[in-house]
């Protein structure tokens, strides 16, 4: 999102599904930013799905040294009835606006077995509305 060039200039450019929160730095949202003026024709649209970070979630993301590894979903795969259980621990930097996940996909069989597991980071920023 930083550095693409289509050589080409759009009527409208969208950044969906909070894309943009994943540039974690002003910089690189500057950077992406540049980079869509120049893919636009003047006077057109650039649509940003973006959220605003609710104040009660994030004092609640900073109150523990080590975040608490919490259930977030348990869900039964329809091809073979195993139970997919996600595990989710979020920790917030005020000073960077940063947060990151660490998120655990287990797959459990109808004894009880975890099959298998995946371990997924995810790292994303919010822009409060007055960077916006």
């Amino acid at each position: 999102m930083r550095s693409f060039a289509l050589h080409r200039q759009f009527n409208l450019v969208t950044i969906p599904y909070r894309a943009f929160t994943h540039l974690v730095t002003p910089e690189d949202q500057m950077q992406a930013l540049h980079r869509v003026r120049e893919h636009l024709f003047d006077g057109v649209y650039l649509i940003i799905n973006n959220s605003d970070p609710q104040l009660v979630t994030i004092v609640r993301e900073q109150t523990y040294p080590e975040p608490p590894l919490q259930k977030m979903a348990d869900v039964i795969r329809p091809d073979n009835g195993n139970s997919v259980v996600v595990w989710n621990s979020i920790s917030y930097d005020p000073e960077t606006q940063v947060h990151s996940e660490d998120r655990i996909f287990e797959e459990i069989d109808g004894e009880g077995v975890v099959l298998s597991r995946r371990y997924t980071p995810l790292v994303y920023r919010h822009a409060y509305r007055y960077e916006m």
